[in-house]
C-alpha cells in the first residue's frame, strides 16, 4: 500500500504544481496583454528617443558593478579554496540572464548546474551559496522599502520613526538567525526525525534518512556563516548589490525625465522588487511591467499610458543589460571545457 499511496502523492502534488503554472501563465499573459493596451505606440517611441545616451550607459555600468558584486558575494559563501573571480564571473552572467529569461525563476537552477560543471563544485554547495545570497538580498529589500515607504507616508513623524524601529529590530533578529542557521538546521533536523518522520515512515519509507542527511549536509555547510569577518563581508557585498540593482532603476527613471523625489523611487523600486522575486509569473513578464506601472500611476502620479510605456521600457532595459552580460558569459563559457572528476555528494562526505 506503500508505495500505491506514495504514487498517488506525487500524481496529486503534480497536478497542483500544473494548474499553479497555467495560473502563473494565464496572469502573466493577461497583465502584459493590459500594459500593452494601455501604451500610445508614438508615445512610447517619443520617450525611448527621449533618454539620454549617459543614462543608457550609467545604467548599464550599474548593471555590470551589480553582477561584479554578486560574484564576489557567491565566493564568500563557497569553501576554500575559492574559486577566482575571473572563474566564477561568466557563470553569474550566465545564470542572471537565464533567471531573468526562463520561467517560474527555473534559471536559478542554472547557477547550481553550472558551478557542479565548471568548477567541480558540488550540488549542495551551489544550492547552499545561492540560498545564503538570497537570503541576504531579502533582507536588504526588506529594509529598503520599509525605508521608502515610510518616507512617503504620511504618519506623523513619531508613529514613522517608531516603525522603521521595530523594523530594525526585526532586521537584527533575522541577521541572528542567518548567523545561527547552521544549529538551526540541525535543531530542525533532529525535530524531522523525532515529530515529522515517524508519521511519514508508513508512506514513504526511504524519505527520512534521505531528509534528514541533507539538512545536516546544509547545516554544515550554513555554519560558514557562524562566522562574524564572513557575515561583515555578506553584509557589505549585498549592500552593494542592492545599491547597484536601486542605481540601475534609478538612472534610467530619472533619464525617462521623473523628478519624483527619492523616496517615492525607492518604494517604486521596492514594490517591483518584491514581486520580481516571487515564482508566480513567466519569467516576470507582465507581473514586473504591472509592479512598475501601479507604482507611477499610485506615487508618482503619472497617467496610466504614460506610466505603462515607462514599465515596459523599465523592464525592457533590464532584459537587454542581461542579454548582453549574460551572452558574454556564455560566449566564456563555451570556450572552457568542464572540468573532468566532479564529485558527487556522497564522495564528498567520504
Amino acid at each position: 500500500m506503500a508505495p500505491e499511496a506514495g504514487k498517488q502523492a506525487a500524481r496529486s502534488s503534480g497536478r497542483r504544481r500544473i494548474w499553479w503554472r497555467i495560473a502563473g501563465i494565464v496572469l502573466s499573459v493577461g497583465l502584459l496583454a493590459y500594459i500593452l493596451a494601455q501604451i500610445d505606440v508614438a508615445e512610447f517611441m517619443a520617450i525611448v528617443r527621449g533618454v539620454p545616451a549617459q543614462a543608457l550607459l550609467g545604467a548599464f555600468l550599474a548593471y555590470a558593478l551589480l553582477n561584479y558584486f554578486r560574484t564576489l558575494r557567491f565566493r564568500t559563501f563557497m569553501p576554500p579554496p575559492h574559486p577566482t573571480v575571473a572563474e566564477l564571473t561568466p557563470i553569474v552572467l550566465y545564470h542572471n540572464l537565464l533567471t531573468r529569461v526562463l520561467p517560474f525563476k527555473t534559471g536559478e537552477i542554472s547557477y547550481v548546474v553550472l558551478l557542479n560543471r565548471h568548477l567541480k563544485q558540488p550540488l549542495s554547495e551551489g544550492v547552499s551559496s545561492l540560498l545564503s545570497a538570497r537570503l541576504f538580498e531579502l533582507a536588504l529589500v526588506m529594509l529598503g522599502g520599509a525605508f521608502g515607504v515610510l518616507s512617503v507616508a504620511s504618519q506623523p513623524s513619531t508613529s514613522r520613526w517608531l516603525t522603521f524601529a521595530l523594523l530594525i529590530a526585526v532586521l537584527i533578529v533575522y541577521m541572528i538567525a542567518l548567523y545561527y542557521s547552521g544549529s538551526l538546521l540541525r535543531l530542525l533536523a533532529r525535530a524531522w526525525a523525532r515529530i515529522v518522520a515517524p508519521r511519514l515512515m508508513s508512506r514513504f519509507p526511504t524519505l527520512e534518512k534521505r531528509v534528514e542527511e541533507k539538512l545536516h549536509v546544509f547545516a554544515g555547510q550554513f555554519d560558514r556563516i557562524h562566522n562574524p569577518r564572513l557575515l561583515l563581508s555578506a553584509c557589505l557585498l549585498s549592500t552593494c548589490t542592492y545599491s547597484m540593482s536601486m542605481l540601475f532603476d534609478i538612472i534610467l527613471m530619472r533619464g525617462l525625465g521623473l523628478d519624483a523625489p527619492l523616496g517615492v523611487l525607492v518604494t517604486i523600486i521596492s514594490i517591483k522588487m518584491f514581486l520580481e522575486a516571487a515564482p508566480i509569473a513567466v519569467s516576470g513578464f507582465g507581473v514586473i511591467e504591472g509592479s512598475w506601472t501601479f507604482g507611477l500611476v499610485t506615487l508618482a502620479g503619472l497617467d496610466i499610458s504614460t506610466a505603462a510605456s515607462m514599465a515596459f521600457f523599465l523592464h525592457a532595459s533590464q532584459i537587454v543589460a542581461a542579454a548582453l552580460l549574460g551572452g558574454a558569459g556564455w560566449f566564456l563559457l563555451s570556450r572552457l571545457k568542464p572540468q573532468p572528476g566532479t564529485p558527487s555528494e556522497a564522495s564528498i562526505r567520504r
